[in-house]
């Protein structure tokens, strides 16, 4: 179900930046599909975002009561490093 939700945000993303999106398609066309472990660190992570000015879409889904169940970054530097802690989608995190 992650990959779905992850899937809506990129197109809003796409759709509502056509020119981030047609470079980052032309230089990189790299994704990375992350995790976080529940709706409170998005919205964290979403607000850490703003603050740094970071362009981003967010999904919410209407079948979840419309919680915040995904979003999409623009590829750069400060996204790399914004997210850098969180484990890709499909790993498990195992602590020692």
């Amino acid at each position: 179900m992650q990959g779905v939700q992850a899937g809506h945000a990129l197109v809003e993303f796409a759709l509502e930046n056509p020119n981030i999106a047609k470079s980052w398609h032309t230089l990189s066309n790299y994704l990375a599909f992350l995790s976080a472990s529940n709706e409170d660190e998005l919205i964290k992570l979403i607000h850490k975002a703003e603050l740094k000015g970071i362009t981003h879409k967010v999904f919410r889904e209407p079948d979840l009561d419309n919680q915040i169940t995904a979003v999409a970054f623009e590829p750069t530097d400060l996204t790399r490093r914004l997210t850098s802690s969180l484990p890709l989608m499909g790993k498990e995190v195992t602590l020692c």
